[in-house]
């Protein structure tokens, strides 16, 4: 799809991707480097923003969202070594290890970008908060909410979810997929185990956290029309 397109695509009252990548002067479109996964020194959450807690061989993987009653999205390097047999979702408590479990029917992979979704075997009646805006970004700089039961600064996995500010400074194009970038803030890190959680702001979920170096993050936005066409694709197919 041309630019000229996109931006016809795009073009919304907020900063379309496109218009947002300019404004924000984006280096051109690179391979994305590997994953680094977890929070350190953040502060307990009060809400979940539709976290879950991803379980490989009944050990803690990683986070990831609620989406609907049936459906997880998460990143694909968290499963992507596992069949859907050895996969669990706790759902619906902010305490690692606690909430309602449901096992893994299916996993499917985006493959371009570090995404999967994850079908459960039965539903979750819990709510799931909404997607950001098809093709809308933050406004620049704002300040978002990252969430992760990963490493601490004491080691290990948080007991509680944790919560930590991530400033929005950039939206780079990998594999032709538009992601978000930014700076922790209050000298929090994202750690081991972050991965696949949430990144959110007043309009619900912008992305999936996904690569961390230090106090710089990255997280692949779901308003890109790519990723939306695959997650609706994938989660309106007949399962049955």
């Amino acid at each position: 799809m041309g630019l000229t397109r996109l931006k016809e695509k795009l073009r919304m009252p907020k900063l379309s991707l496109v218009a947002a990548a300019a404004a924000l002067a984006v280096v051109p479109a690179v391979m994305a480097p590997p994953p680094a996964q977890a929070i350190v020194n953040g502060v307990d959450s009060a809400s979940l923003r539709g976290a879950v807690q991803v379980y490989a061989n009944d050990n803690f993987a990683c986070g990831g969202v609620l989406l609907e009653r049936r459906w997880i999205i998460t990143a694909e390097h968290c499963v992507e070594n596992y069949s859907a047999s050895v996969l669990k979702v706790r759902l619906g408590d902010r305490v690692r290890g606690a909430g309602s479990v449901r096992k893994v029917a299916e996993v499917d992979e985006f493959g371009v970008a570090d995404l999967a979704l994850l079908r459960l075997t039965e539903d979750y009646d819990g709510i799931a908060p909404p997607l950001a805006p098809l093709g809308a970004v933050p406004q620049p700089y704002a300040n978002l909410a990252l969430s992760g039961w990963g490493d601490t600064a004491s080691g290990g996995p948080a007991d509680r979810l944790q919560v930590a500010t991530g400033r929005y400074e950039g939206l780079p194009e990998y594999d032709g997929i538009f992601h978000l970038e930014g700076t922790v803030l209050n000298g929090a890190e994202m750690a081991n185990g972050d991965s696949g959680g949430p990144v959110s702001g007043s309009e619900g979920t912008w992305a999936i956290f996904t690569h961390s170096d230090g106090p710089s993050w990255r997280a692949v936005i779901l308003t890109d029309p790519r990723v939306r066409n695959w997650i609706g694709n994938v989660t309106s197919s007949d399962h049955s």
